[in-house]
């Protein structure tokens, strides 16, 4: 994982049920919702999981190196380090226009909550807060938006 910015980050992690494959993942966090992700296949092969190290390189631009996570016996040669460059856009930052609508692309990544067959007052001020960012968003007043989010957030004690 490395941070792009103070609250969107990148991670990189092999694919389960095929190692060869590399997940890479744009969160951010400010938001809790995955913005992006994109599957590739590295070139180089290997039958063990891999090692991934995501580092800057550049103003928009990221480094991924993938290398073996054990080196080969001697036996079975050198080691071979594939690296990626990453480009991503430099100026992206974390908003709440950025991050409506991305929860469905998110709620894979997140252990499932019990659902309840009544609903709670929770919920409901679940739905007071979507239907005051919708108006505020309508409005084209994004300001109240993050205001109501984050009052929100803090009356309920989201993040801890």
């Amino acid at each position: 994982m490395v941070a792009l910015s103070s609250s969107l980050v990148l991670l990189a992690a092999t694919v389960e049920g095929n190692i060869q494959d590399i997940s890479l993942q744009l969160w951010d966090l400010r938001y809790g919702v995955l913005l992006a992700s994109q599957t590739m296949s590295p070139s180089s092969s290997t039958d063990s999981l891999p090692f991934l190290h995501l580092t800057h390189a550049d103003e928009g631009q990221v480094l991924l190196t993938v290398c073996p996570w054990q080196p080969p016996d001697k036996s079975q040669g050198t080691v071979r380090y594939t690296v990626h460059a990453l480009p991503y856009d430099h100026t992206l930052k974390s908003t709440l226009a950025a991050a409506l609508g991305k929860a469905s692309a998110s709620e894979e990544w997140f252990v499932p909550q019990k659902l309840d067959s009544q609903i709670s007052p929770m919920d409901e001020d679940k739905a007071k807060l979507v239907s005051m960012i919708e108006t505020a968003m309508s409005k084209k007043k994004p300001q109240r938006a993050d205001e109501a989010f984050f009052t929100w957030t803090k009356k309920h004690d989201v993040w801890r």
